[in-house]
């Protein structure tokens, strides 16, 4: 459990709401460690941003090639996502 202030979909206003809807946030808290941000929805959303650039943006390596690292990664750091 987080010591911040998580801040739902549902609870959500200003850029915060904004930051929700742009990724199809409709309900409930978003996952780790985006979570955490809630509080700050300008910073949240250049995360996400990010996040999914690096994610899904053009790259050399194919969308299963990119999956492949990102689960051995978390595994050999324990992350749950």
């Amino acid at each position: 459990m987080p010591w911040v202030q998580v801040i739902p979909a549902e609870d959500a206003d200003g850029e915060l709401k904004r930051a929700y809807e742009r990724v199809g946030v409709k309900q409930g808290p978003i996952g780790q460690p985006f979570d955490r941000l809630t509080a700050n929805g300008p910073v949240l959303w250049q995360l996400m941003e990010f996040s999914l650039a690096a994610r899904f943006g053009p790259s050399p390596l194919s969308r299963l090639r990119r999956e492949m690292v990102a689960t051995y990664v978390s595994a050999l750091n324990h992350c749950v996502f």
